[in-house]
């Protein structure tokens, strides 16, 4: 690492900007590659290539380091135009698992005059990289929730395991010991006290909702499927490799009215029938994000 320290920052804003743009990029490809793991240091923000309007703070994050040196493409792929185009159209977007705040910002920044956006994250490095990155894009209608969104009656506390691989400020793949599923095998020898709000209770005046919890997506949504149904709110929802509980939840929304996509690298793909009522392994289409669209806003797509 500290060589690595040495390449003067110029340097690798030239790396950054050949690889993202296409320019010679068999040649910046391997020097992306071990540049990636320099400190940031002097550069403190940054537009997301492919993504002008999106400013990120620069933090020890696998998500910031992926979004500055390969762009939206390879971080989101077309997941990020997707939600976009969702927020265009919802007046009131919840976040569960916001992370480092990108999909915020490109939600937030999509959303007509006067709408509400909630964003919830548990780990507390990623929840203060979230804020900051609210801050730099100016999204005063945004509202940052340090918790996780739980299957719970009343707000609390529970231990939220960290992965033994990711050391960094705001790491990814945390999840809430006790409530998970699907996360089986992942090594987490370290646990942080962090608070917990009701879901169902956030979720309540939702339109648009996306979930990335680590395991806990199908819990949330059974408790909050009755309201969400009744609004006709659309939902982006992570799947685990082990979905347990929620292929039931994809039955039933479907069964209500509701089309179900797989949201592929370059689009999405309606998943049949056949497909939901397989007991073969999701998620389908090299995907692990499935979108709960009411069929009579699927045709806006």
């Amino acid at each position: 690492m500290a060589p690595l320290r040495l390449v003067p920052a110029v340097v690798m804003r030239k790396v950054q900007g050949a690889y993202t743009s296409g320019r010679m990029r068999w040649v910046s490809r391997p020097l992306v590659a071990v540049l990636r793991h320099r400190p940031f240091g002097p550069i403190e923000a940054f537009a997301v290539p492919g993504a002008p309007r999106v400013r990120m703070v620069t933090a020890e994050s696998r998500a910031i380091r992926q979004l500055y040196w390969c762009g939206v493409q390879e971080h989101a792929g077309v997941a990020a135009e997707i939600w976009r185009d969702l927020c265009r159209n919802a007046g009131t977007v919840v976040e569960l698992g916001a992370n480092i705040g990108f999909f915020t910002v490109v939600g937030a920044q999509a959303q007509p005059a006067g709408s509400v956006y909630t964003a919830v994250e548990a780990h507390p490095g990623s929840a203060q990289v979230l804020r900051r990155n609210v801050e730099l894009n100016g999204l005063s209608h945004v509202t940052v929730i340090h918790a996780a969104a739980l299957d719970v009656a009343e707000p609390g506390h529970a231990e939220l395991a960290v992965p033994d691989h990711d050391r960094d400020v705001a790491p990814t793949g945390g999840y809430v010991v006790g409530h998970a599923e699907g996360v089986a095998g992942r090594p987490t020898a370290r646990t942080i006290r962090v608070p917990t709000v009701p879901a169902a209770g956030v979720l309540a005046q939702a339109d648009l909702v996306t979930l990335d919890v680590e395991g806990c997506e199908a819990a949330i949504l059974e408790a909050a499927a009755e309201n969400v149904l009744a609004r006709r709110a659309t939902v982006m929802v992570k799947v685990q490799r082990s979905p347990g509980r929620l292929r039931s939840l994809l039955l039933r929304f479907h069964t209500a009215g509701y089309v179900v996509f797989a949201v592929g690298r370059s689009c999405l793909h309606l998943l049949t029938t056949s497909q939901l009522y397989s007991t073969g392994p999701l998620p389908l289409h090299d995907s692990r994000d499935v979108l709960l669209i009411p069929a009579e806003s699927a045709a806006k797509l």
